[in-house]
């Protein structure tokens, strides 16, 4: 398979095929329903990418099986399988352990490396990166023309310590049941810019998976506090205001009477007080005076 050549190939191919996939259905130009099966084929050279167009040639790329292939659409990273092909039994062809676990990554390659939003949105264009973010907010699915097809769509919007963007969601993706509040990992979406606007869009590998929001850490600096019966709201210095479950703050201060944690606030307030707190999501886990 190392050997040079132009498409049409004409000459045999002997490989081994080592995965395939299921069928997958697609419409063409003509916007007709069509089906492929992408597979991986290898010899002991070099592990390609192989897809087969026609339905009637499908049986033959079975897990293990050695076959011969002429009349391919050869490409410098792909073999293409049509009609004109003619796909041949053969003995087993023997093929080198690294090229096998190359072949397994061409159809299921590992998620991109994951990065910030941030950095997620300063990726250079059509290179596929991973983003981790809570959902905080959603547009109403809707259906598009792509190349005359209707292709459903719903934006999204993820956010994370550095930044907040927009996901564009395609087709199965815009399926997934997911709603703000969820923390969320993408994975393989690439970055897209209309009308100077930057942000992130799946692809055909794109998974999405809910997953555990991370502890967050913040110090605010407070200047002044309220104990109600069941909530401390305390009086930023910037003039905004934090409410935190009173529970949370007795924990904070076991050595403090219930009636007393007001005063001993307010008595901390030199002119502030430190408060650092941890969340997961919007709910706070813990807070600490300091």
């Amino acid at each position: 398979m190392s050997q040079a050549g132009q498409v049409p190939y004409t000459k045999s191919l002997k490989v081994r095929v080592i995965s395939r996939e299921k069928e997958f259905s697609y419409k063409n130009k003509k916007n007709e329903e069509r089906v492929l099966v992408n597979s991986a084929i290898a010899d002991a050279t070099r592990a390609v990418k192989c897809t087969i167009y026609d339905s009637s040639k499908f049986a033959r790329f079975k897990e293990g099986q050695s076959i011969i292939l002429r009349n391919i659409i050869k490409k410098s990273d792909a073999v293409v399988v049509t009609t004109n092909t003619k796909v041949f039994p053969c003995t087993q062809v023997d093929v080198p352990e690294n090229i096998v676990s190359q072949a397994r990554i061409l159809l299921n390659p590992p998620p991109a490396p994951s990065k910030s939003v941030s950095e997620a949105l300063a990726s250079p264009p059509k290179v596929r990166v991973s983003v981790t973010g809570r959902i905080v907010q959603e547009e109403a699915t809707r259906e598009v023309l792509v190349k005359e097809e209707r292709v459903k769509i719903k934006n999204i919007f993820i956010e994370d310590t550095s930044s907040k963007c927009k996901v564009a969601l395609w087709r199965k993706c815009a399926e997934e049941f997911i709603r703000p509040g969820d923390y969320i990992e993408i994975t393989d979406v690439v970055t897209n810019t209309f009308r100077n606007e930057v942000s992130l869009s799946s692809t055909s590998r794109t998974k999405i998976t809910k997953t555990e929001c991370p502890p967050e850490v913040k110090i605010y600096e407070a200047v002044s506090v309220c104990v109600d019966s069941n909530e401390v709201t305390f009086l930023l210095n910037d003039d905004s205001v934090l409410c935190l479950p009173l529970e949370l703050v007795e924990m904070a201060l076991p050595e403090v009477d219930k009636e007393d944690i007001e005063i001993h606030i307010l008595n901390k307030c030199d002119p502030t007080i430190s408060l650092r707190c941890t969340s997961k999501g919007s709910a706070f886990t813990s807070i600490e005076l300091v």
